[in-house]
C-alpha cells in the first residue's frame, strides 16, 4: 500500500502512540503507533510532515532513540534504518 494512503487510513484510526519520538539524521520526526488492526504486530513508523507511514520490523520501540543506527527514515516512498544509508 502506498505510505501516503497507509498515513491517512492509521490517522482515521485514531492509533495508540508508543515510546519517544525521534528525529533522524535527515530532521524527519518519527512518531511510533501501535497497529491499530492487529497491536501484536510490528510497531509502524509515521512521519506527519510527509504524511507517510510504514510497519517497521521491529515489536516494540526499544531500539530506536538519539543516534541509533535503528531510526525509522523515509526515502523516495521507502522506509528504511539510519544504518542503510
Amino acid at each position: 500500500m502506498n505510505k501516503k494512503k497507509f498515513y491517512k487510513l492509521l490517522m482515521d484510526l485514531n492509533p495508540t502512540e508508543v515510546g519517544e519520538r525521534v528525529t533522524n539524521s535527515l530532521g524527519q520526526e518519527i512518531a511510533f503507533y501501535e497497529d491499530p488492526m492487529n497491536p501484536a504486530f510490528c510497531v509502524i513508523a509515521a512521519c506527519h510532515q510527509l504524511q507517510v507511514a510504514a510497519h517497521t520490523e521491529f515489536f516494540d520501540t526499544n531500539n530506536f532513540g538519539k543516534d541509533s543506527e535503528y531510526n525509522p527514515v523515509f526515502i523516495e516512498g521507502k522506509l528504511k534504518c539510519e544504518y542503510e544509508l
